[in-house]
Formats: C-alpha cells, sequence, structure tokens
C-alpha cells in the first residue's frame, strides 16, 4: 500500500490531521500512530493497529500500491467532462441591463442586443442538434444577460417552448436564473414557479448604503431595498433556493461581517434555503509584480477567513472548503453559451471577446468543444500537487486575465493552503 497522492498534512501538537482534498474525508492521528503507519508501508511485517489500517483504505487514504492513481483521475475527469446525459444551456436574453455596477465585467460590450421570439425556433433546432449526438436525459438551463428581466416576453415564451420539446422528448427541463433581483416582482416570480426552477442567484454587496454605492439604477437611483424585497417574496413562493452573491474588493470587505449578521436577522425562518456566495472582485486583476499579488493573496485570506468563520455559525448554507478552480462548463462537453450578439461561448466571463467566441450561432453548434487541456495536469501530477482535485489548474478566464491565454494553468497553491489549514482547524477546533 502506499499513501495517496492527494492528501493534505498538516501536525497539531501530538497529533498530525489528514484531509483528503478528492473526497473531503478527514482523520486525526496520534503523531506516534502515524509514523507507525509510515514504517509499515515500508515493511509490511510490522506489528501495527489494522484498523487503523483498514479505516484508512476505506476513506481513501491508502490505496494499493500498483494503483495507478493519475491514471484513475484522468478516467473520472473525461466521465465528467463528457456527461452525455446531462446538456447544460446558459441563454442570455440579452445583453442589456439596468444597473451601472462599478466592476461590471461586461463594461464595453454592447448592451443594445436583446433576443427576439424569432430565435426560439432556432434555439429548439439547436438543442435538437446537440441531444441527437449524445443520449440527453436532463436539459439545464440558467437564463442569464445582461440582466435577464429586461426580455420577459422573449423569456416566457422560450421556457414555454423548451418545456414543450422536453416533454415530447422525455427530458427533464430544470432551470435557474442570474439577476439583479431588482425587476423579479411577484408576477414574474409566479410565472418561474410553473417550471421546475431550482434557484436564482442574487447579488447584493452589503448593507443598504454600501450596496447603493456600488450596484445602482443607471440613472444612479437605489436598488438595495427593493431587491430585498423581492427576495421575500421568493422566499414565499415555492421556489426551492435561493443564492445571495456577495462580491468584495477592500472597499466593502470590513463590512461583510456585518451584513452577514443583518441577513441572519432579516431571513433568520428561511437560511436552510439561503446559500451565501462570495466572490473577490479583483482576483480578475492582472498583477504587475510580485509584491502586488502576495498582498492580494494575504487580502483574500484574511477577508475570506472573517466570512467563513461568520457564515459556519451563521445557519445559512455555504461552501465548506475553499477551492479556486473546478470542471465548471467551460470545461465540459454538453455546455454552450448563447448570446444574442449570435456567438457562442464556453465562459460567461469571455462573453463579448473575440478569444472567447468558439462559433457562430448557427443551428449545428459543435457542443464538444472546451477549455479543459488535460495536458495542464501533467505538470500537477509530476509535483505531486495534493490539491488537484480542488484546483482543476484553476480558472481558465484569470489564465487569459494574466498569461492573455486560455491553454495555461492559473497556481493558487499558496491561497489553498493557507485558507484551507485555517478552515479545518477551525472546523475541528484545532
Amino acid at each position: 500500500m502506499k499513501w495517496s497522492i492527494f492528501i493534505f498534512k498538516f501536525n497539531k501538537g501530538n497529533n498530525i490531521l489528514l484531509f483528503n482534498t478528492y473526497n473531503k474525508a478527514t482523520v486525526l492521528l496520534e503523531y506516534n500512530e502515524y509514523i507507525k503507519i509510515e514504517q509499515y508501508l515500508i515493511d509490511n511485517n510490522l506489528d501495527v493497529n489494522k484498523e487503523y489500517i483498514e479505516y484508512l483504505k476505506k476513506l481513501g487514504f491508502l490505496i494499493d500500491i500498483k494503483y495507478d492513481e493519475k491514471d484513475n483521475f484522468l478516467k473520472e475527469l473525461h466521465n465528467t467532462v463528457d456527461r452525455k446525459k446531462k446538456f447544460n444551456i446558459i441563454i442570455l436574453t440579452t445583453m442589456d441591463c439596468n444597473f451601472k455596477c462599478s466592476y461590471c465585467y461586461e463594461r464595453g460590450i454592447s448592451k443594445n442586443k436583446y433576443f427576439t421570439n424569432e430565435y426560439i425556433e432556432k434555439i429548439i433546432i439547436t438543442l435538437k442538434h446537440c441531444i441527437e449526438l449524445d443520449i440527453i436525459e436532463i436539459i439545464e438551463l440558467t437564463l442569464f444577460g445582461g440582466e435577464p428581466t429586461l426580455n420577459w416576453g422573449f423569456t416566457t415564451n422560450l421556457l414555454k417552448e423548451i418545456q414543450k420539446f422536453c416533454n415530447n422528448n422525455g427530458i427533464l427541463f430544470l432551470i435557474d436564473m442570474i439577476t439583479n433581483g431588482y425587476l423579479l416582482d411577484i408576477d414574474k416570480i409566479n410565472t418561474l414557479s410553473k417550471y421546475n426552477i431550482d434557484n436564482i442567484q442574487i447579488t447584493l454587496d452589503g448593507k443598504k448604503e454600501i450596496h447603493d454605492n456600488r450596484r445602482m439604477l443607471l440613472n444612479g437611483d437605489k436598488t438595495f431595498d427593493k431587491i430585498v424585497n423581492n427576495i421575500k417574496n421568493i422566499l414565499m413562493s415555492d421556489i426551492p433556493k435561493i443564492t445571495i452573491r456577495i462580491n468584495y474588493d477592500k472597499s466593502n470587505a470590513y463590512n461583510i461581517v456585518e451584513f452577514i449578521e443583518y441577513l441572519e436577522k432579516e431571513f433568520y425562518n428561511y437560511k436552510n434555503r439561503i446559500k451565501l456566495s462570495f466572490g473577490i472582485i479583483d482576483s480578475n486583476l492582472k498583477y504587475d509584480n510580485k509584491e502586488e499579488l502576495i498582498s492580494y493573496r494575504e487580502d483574500l485570506e484574511k477577508y475570506y477567513l472573517e466570512f467563513y468563520n461568520k457564515v459556519a455559525k451563521s445557519g445559512f448554507k455555504y461552501s465548506k472548503y475553499f477551492e479556486t478552480g473546478s470542471v465548471c462548463m467551460a470545461k465540459r462537453n454538453n455546455s454552450i453559451i448563447i448570446s444574442p450578439d449570435n456567438n457562442i461561448y464556453k465562459c460567461l466571463s469571455l462573453v463579448g471577446t473575440e478569444v472567447g467566441k468558439i462559433d457562430d450561432f448557427k443551428m449545428e453548434v459543435d457542443n464538444k468543444k472546451n477549455y479543459l487541456n488535460t495536458n495542464l495536469y501533467e505538470e500537477c501530477f509530476n509535483r505531486e500537487c495534493e490539491f488537484i482535485p480542488m484546483c482543476h489548474t484553476g480558472c481558465r478566464f484569470k489564465s487569459f486575465i494574466n498569461d492573455n491565454r486560455l491553454d495555461t494553468k492559473n497556481c493558487e497553491y499558496e491561497a489553498i493552503l493557507k485558507i484551507n489549514t485555517r478552515i479545518i482547524e477551525s472546523m475541528y477546533k484545532l
């Protein structure tokens, strides 16, 4: 037997904690017992607690000496990428938006583009083409923009037609929505409730004064009160989940803990239906020198841990560990983003850019294109990086920002190491 490479180890007094980054299993061993296991792996004739050995095997910490962990990881990765039975589609109903957020990544992209009802048939034919390539059992649609509520007539007709298409083909139709929440009134909520909507993501960047200074209407009017009221209406409907996205940078991070306390009081009875998600804005900036990058990571570690410790005690849903990359739709087959600029994309952050465009919007779309690039994993395996499953070679958009390329990895090893060390210490009160 041998240790899995996907083990993050750190000493705590007379103990050693092992964290499996692949399946998130955790075990705390006495240091002397750990040394005995290390010796046993060299000489199987040594006396050791066999119950420990079996337990560590069961949790994936110990694996057979002949087990090729890299080969099996990459096979499972390809299975995830292929996902033949599920098709993900994001439709940007419009590029237009009623907000002028201070950090908008779509700044500079032409806004006066809307899908019209004439495109619905083309979208349905595109879906038909894609499911003919694979046996699709589930279509997951995300409504986005711009701001999707600005093109509501198209949206309601689109949902009706895709639902009809799925019913006729024995396909489960699931939807979610990413919106600023300002125009999501009761009528729109009732419309969404008629469909199999699972989650609505709405952004709030802090308490009223801070949010209104960052996320205002085009005319400068405030938005916080109306969004909070709309969230309350969603929670009184049968829509099962809401994600409240909190985007932060140095200008509002100091106030996020207080904002979480506000959310606890405001939505006390609905915590089991609300997930809090954090996004650092300046993580998408390009750093011109090493000192600036180190400063960013130190700030990220400081603020993220403050938020984590607060949310962990709040009762809201949240991501338990800090991960900087995933097998997102940009890296998977059977996923496309259709934009009213008549282009197909794989990454939301690259919508409107020439580099992000993978095709024109035509009815026969190559939905197998992706930005996975398994060759990038080679270096990670060669240095036996324990955080491969929590990084997946990083975010391609950040690679583009930093390297002006989509085929490089974006490694944030130090941030993953430091933050997850503190998270695990806090979680297990070490």
